[in-house]
């Protein structure tokens, strides 16, 4: 893993943790937001929000939408940042 991934990793984990308030030792890349860690909607949003003003990127109403694990949420800024220029 490169720095570059292993920083966003843990700037979306830590992220996640905070808005769901679960443990650090829940954070596994292949957990899914909904069915393993329990987010709802509204939490899924607050998710959305925070990595939008954290990473300075956009995020679709679309992605609120979509069954996503740890490791999808950090390739989808990985890819975001690659497409659109790291800022």
């Amino acid at each position: 893993m490169d720095d570059a991934r292993v920083e966003i990793a843990h700037r979306v984990k830590k992220v996640i943790a905070d808005v769901l308030d679960v443990d650090d030792s829940d954070m596994i890349e292949s957990a899914s937001l909904v069915g393993d860690l329990e987010a709802d909607s509204l939490e899924i949003s607050q998710i959305a929000m925070v990595l939008e003003e954290e990473f300075d990127i956009y995020i679709p109403d679309e992605w609120n939408d979509q069954p996503l694990t740890i490791g999808d949420t950090i390739e989808f800024i990985i890819d975001f940042k690659k497409r659109n220029g790291a800022r």
